[in-house]
């Protein structure tokens, strides 16, 4: 593959990167992450679990479109936090649409 020049290069690069605030939320970080690639989305989820700025900067180093941030009050409330890498933009997002939400910024048909 190197000589045709289809190798050597390849790195895997999450569309989505699942960022849980605090260890407790990794359960619900995994369970989202599960959905997401039902859904035929690639994304990673950090099990380090560091701090939020560093996740945003992994994720941005990463190449990740969007980041899905699991917290304590969000998942409280029923939704979640996604950012826009390109624009630094955060809206909520209920849990439940999340998918469907993803799917259509990224420019995909979501099946139910």
């Amino acid at each position: 593959l190197e000589a045709r020049g289809l190798g050597g290069q390849l790195e895997a690069r999450p569309e989505v990167f699942v960022a849980p605030v605090k260890t407790p939320m990794t359960k619900y970080a995994f369970a989202i992450e599960n959905e997401l690639v039902r859904a035929g989305i690639t994304c990673e989820t950090d099990l380090m679990h560091r701090p939020l700025k560093k996740l945003l900067a992994l994720a941005d180093q990463k190449g990740a479109r969007f980041v899905v941030i699991v917290g304590q009050r969000d998942i409280e409330s029923g939704v979640v936090s996604v950012r826009d890498m390109d624009t630094k933009t955060t809206e909520q997002v209920p849990r439940s649409g999340l998918v469907a939400h993803l799917c259509a910024l990224l420019g995909r048909v979501h099946d139910q």
